[in-house]
């Protein structure tokens, strides 16, 4: 049986979880009216938007990096299963746990030095080259995305969280 405190957790890692995918969403909308906008000034005005490109890229790692922790709750990522299917459960599942701690390591480490970096363009007040855009809040999403993925996995791991949609995998 979970206790109650560990449902309250996985209620609240899905939740922000699910915010997270919003932001995403977001992301990929506004790229999209940018580079339409930015194709159509082109075609009408001679010139494109001149911070569409820098935008868009900040947007695209954004979205790419909002998606991971709500993907991570459901096990809806990709997976090649081909070989694993045939395993034993016992393997399997000693398969999933290695997958899970080498996901939560990958995330400890890159965390700590995406936040390094965030930091350092923070201290140095760092901008975008053509559009003056302060990258520390672009930065800041990755390290925080880190500690979102991990806090999913551990909710995952001990039983607590399994926002899985029906017909998803098990595996990571």
């Amino acid at each position: 049986m979970i206790a109650p405190f560990l449902r309250g957790y996985a209620r609240a890692i899905a939740k922000i979880a699910e915010y997270a995918m919003l932001g995403a969403t977001a992301s990929l909308a506004l790229m999209t009216f940018l580079v339409m906008l930015s194709a159509l000034m082109r075609y009408v005005v001679g010139a494109p938007l001149a911070l569409t490109e820098e935008l868009v890229g900040l947007l695209f790692a954004s979205m790419a990096f909002l998606v991971w922790p709500l993907t991570t709750l459901r096990g809806e990522h990709i997976s090649v299963t081909f070989v694993s299917d045939k395993l034993p459960t016992a393997v399997r599942r000693w398969l999933s746990g290695v997958s899970i701690l080498s996901v939560i390591v990958f995330c400890i480490v890159f965390g700590r030095d995406s936040y390094d970096f965030a930091m350092l363009t923070l201290k140095l007040g760092a901008t975008s080259d053509v559009a003056d855009i302060p990258l520390f809040p672009w930065m800041a999403i990755m390290p925080l995305v880190c500690l979102l993925v991990v806090l999913v996995l551990v909710a995952r791991s001990v039983g607590a969280a399994d926002g899985r949609k029906s017909g998803a995998g098990d595996s990571l």
